[in-house]
């Protein structure tokens, strides 16, 4: 630095310091107005907000206020000492309530867009034709029986100007079938099916969809209008391949959630997938309850209330990307195993016996793997379950939750879809920090006796299906229900 360059810097903080010196009044008084307005402010969203239990409220409002009143008195006295510690304390509440409006604002956006009391749900019609045919080559149009969207209408909207002939088919199958040998020159099916057809080992690149394509949007609602402090949930696993929650599609795991916010427990109960179940608002074959998902979030979660005899209250429906997302999120999951092994479908899952560390990507394989299993899907169930209790054990941890908030905030609501209203979610959180007792977490696995039965998906040929122990489903519809009774003899 030259000289030169000297002078002005020192004439610059000369001027700074005489500008101090001159105005401090002026200074201390607008240190002490934007306090208070920021202090103000930070009330209004605490009560927005409204997670806070009101004890706590109450006390966080009066220690922020004695330290308010200190730091004023000190700023005020003459005594320069105290005016410079009654400034520093003014100046780090002005930085704890810009960091406290900047928290509770994102939470209030979070919970306001997260919980709306709906899914929307979106199916994705195509007409399907052979990949050598330029035109279709008759007016034949194949659709499904069973389907639920109107068939005209989507043929209406397309581009296809012939007098079509419409032919109804039981399954994707014989559907397909008819395609192929050119029995009919296109077909109309939700690109659900597609992924059935991918599973069986059929050749789909013989056909696209370049005819016609139409999203069709619904939206599930909930019916619960209790604000019960306990309720059952359906958590559906979506299967999705293009990691799109929103699209409609199986439901590869299926998890009844019941919570008693009164005692601190829950109950999870797993449903395997292969399950054969009547699927609601079908009639004829039954199905697998992974099927169900064909139709509709909606119709899962009224195939398994039938099926269990209970009311389920609300649904979350996540995917297999969401589920390492959130893992990796948290910073990883802890998973106790009690035999080590490496996994046939993916060579990075090598598990050792006793505690494993897995992030994102190790915990969705860890979920998926059934084939170095004795007891296949029944070893899978309970892994998925070991899985979501780790996630809540790790969810519920204020250390992991505070390190990663903003992160949390910025990418869980694009994980999973939920009808749950944000009271309810509200009240849990008052709940939690009013008494920070740990979850007791159990549980419970419905089972089932291997066989190979016709499905109303595949009504030609028999597949590997799980049907049903009547006594296992006794047993987990009253341990549900002791779950949600509003009061126990504990909590009497």
């Amino acid at each position: 630095m030259s000289g030169a360059d000297f002078i002005k810097t020192n004439n610059l903080f000369s001027s700074i310091t005489n500008f101090i010196k001159n105005n401090k009044n002026i200074i201390k008084e607008v240190l002490i107005i934007i306090n208070i307005l920021l202090f103000a402010i930070l009330n209004i969203y605490l009560i927005l907000l409204n997670i806070i239990p009101i004890k706590i409220y109450i006390l966080l409002i009066y220690i922020l206020l004695s330290i308010k009143l200190l730091s004023i008195f000190l700023i005020c006295v003459k005594n320069k000492l105290l005016n410079i510690i009654g400034s520093i304390i003014i100046f780090l509440s002005i930085i704890l309530y810009i960091i406290g409006i900047v928290f509770c604002n994102q939470t209030k956006s979070f919970i306001d867009s997260s919980f709306k009391e709906s899914i929307k749900e979106v199916s994705t019609y195509g007409i399907y034709a052979l990949n050598n045919e330029s035109t279709l080559s008759s007016n034949k149009i194949g659709y499904l029986k069973n389907d639920v969207i109107n068939i005209n209408d989507c043929l209406k909207e397309s581009n296809i100007s012939i007098n079509y002939q419409l032919i109804a088919f039981d399954d994707i199958f014989t559907l397909y079938d008819a395609l192929e040998t050119k029995k009919v020159s296109a077909i109309i099916i939700d690109n659900i099916y597609i992924d059935i057809l991918r599973d069986e080992n059929i050749d789909i690149t013989k056909i696209s969809n370049n005819v016609y394509s139409k999203k069709i949007e619904k939206t599930i609602k909930t019916n619960n209008s209790n604000e019960n402090s306990n309720f059952i949930i359906y958590l559906s696993g979506s299967d999705d391949r293009n990691g799109n929650i929103s699209d409609k599609s199986r439901s590869d795991v299926n998890i009844v959630i019941a919570i008693n916010n009164i005692n601190k427990e829950i109950l999870l109960v797993s449903i395997p997938r292969d399950y054969y179940v009547n699927v609601y608002g079908t009639t004829g074959l039954k199905d697998k309850l992974s099927h169900s998902g064909i139709y509709g979030t909606d119709i899962s979660t009224k195939t398994i209330e039938n099926l269990l005899n209970i009311n389920i209250d609300y649904n979350i429906k996540v995917g297999f990307k969401s589920l390492e997302k959130i893992v990796d999120l948290l910073g990883g999951i802890d998973i106790y195993s009690e035999i080590s092994f490496k996994s046939k479908d993916n060579p990075k899952l090598i598990i050792k016996k006793g505690n494993n560390h897995l992030n994102g990507e190790l915990a969705l394989a860890y979920s998926r793997e059934r084939h170095v299993f004795a007891a296949g899907d029944r070893q899978r169930i309970k892994n998925q379950q070991k899985v979501l209790k780790s996630i809540i054990d790790k969810a519920t941890s204020t250390k992991s939750i505070i390190s990663n908030y903003n992160k949390l905030l910025n990418e869980f609501n694009n994980l999973y879809k939920t009808n749950m209203p944000k009271e309810i979610i509200i009240n849990m959180l008052k709940e939690e920090l009013d008494n920070n007792k740990k979850w007791n977490i159990e549980s419970y696995y419905l089972n089932g006796y291997d066989a190979r039965e016709y499905t109303k998906t595949s009504p030609r040929n028999k597949r590997y299906v799980m049907t049903i122990d009547e006594n296992s489903i006794k047993e987990c519809t009253n341990l549900l229900n002791k779950y949600k009774k509003e009061s126990t003899e504990e909590s009497a």
